[in-house]
């Protein structure tokens, strides 16, 4: 089982495994606080997705523009399909590959032995040893996320989504039972683009001279987003006891 690699053979993680990971915290969340409403299970039947191929069919069928059609998408999905995408719905989230920092990584994998358990026994299952590499411990990933066009709201969706990450308590790969995986989010800047306030920010952008937000305008920004999607879980929560009565 080995490591995966760019074309120059170093590690990396893929963008989907991290944003997968970070999906999912973020839909445990909000579907404890609002129901379906809050996250729907997009990895279930099609019986508990938002929207279904059958809604979307009626939906179509019933709005003859697009632009109706996209507004009563965007009604009727949940709050984590509208944030990060849903067959009907483009997500707002990128996350590129993580590639590896060279400066903590040696060139050098580890590999370790593994054994398959007989599950009746509890004991080794004869002639079924295998072997895994693994990225030594310490190694440095670099991380970037894109997030476009979104909604205050959903920047405190993702800001919530990543605290596990900033805690350390998050797992990314395979074998994360064994201890493998786990990451912690270090020296992480915030950049900020907001083109309404400054047209000529979108020039600055494309040059990459758009400073980082500091450390108080990250809070500042931080604690609104995270208020303001505090109070649209508590919007869904209330619209989904509605249609619940």
């Amino acid at each position: 089982l080995p490591v995966l690699r760019d074309s120059q053979g170093r590690p990396f993680v893929p963008g989907s495994s991290f944003k997968g990971v970070l999906r999912s915290g973020v839909e445990q969340v909000a579907r404890a606080a609002a129901g379906p409403r809050g996250a729907c299970l997009p990895t279930s039947d099609e019986k508990d997705w938002c929207i279904s191929s059958k809604r979307m069919a009626e939906l179509k069928a019933h709005v003859k523009d697009d632009k109706g059609l996209a507004e009563d998408i965007w009604k009727e999905a949940c709050l984590a399909c509208r944030t990060f995408g849903s067959p009907w719905l483009a997500s707002h989230v990128k996350v590129k590959d993580l590639g590896v920092d060279e400066v903590t990584w040696f060139e050098q994998f580890q590999v370790r032995d593994g054994v398959a358990i007989d599950r009746d026994k509890g004991t080794v299952a004869g002639k079924k040893l295998y072997d895994y590499e693994v990225v030594p411990a310490g190694a440095c990933f670099k991380l970037e996320i894109v997030v476009e066009n979104a909604e205050p709201w959903q920047l405190g969706m993702l800001w919530l989504g990543l605290q596990p990450f900033f805690q350390g308590n998050a797992a990314v790969g395979g074998f994360t039972s064994r201890g493998l995986g786990w990451m912690a989010l270090e020296r992480t800047t915030l950049t900020l683009l907001e083109p309404g306030r400054d047209p000529g920010a979108l020039v600055d952008a494309v040059l990459g001279q758009v400073p980082p937000l500091t450390e108080e305008e990250t809070k500042i920004r931080t604690v609104d987003w995270l208020k303001s999607f505090r109070a649209r879980l508590a919007e869904e929560a209330r619209n989904a006891q509605a249609t619940a009565k």
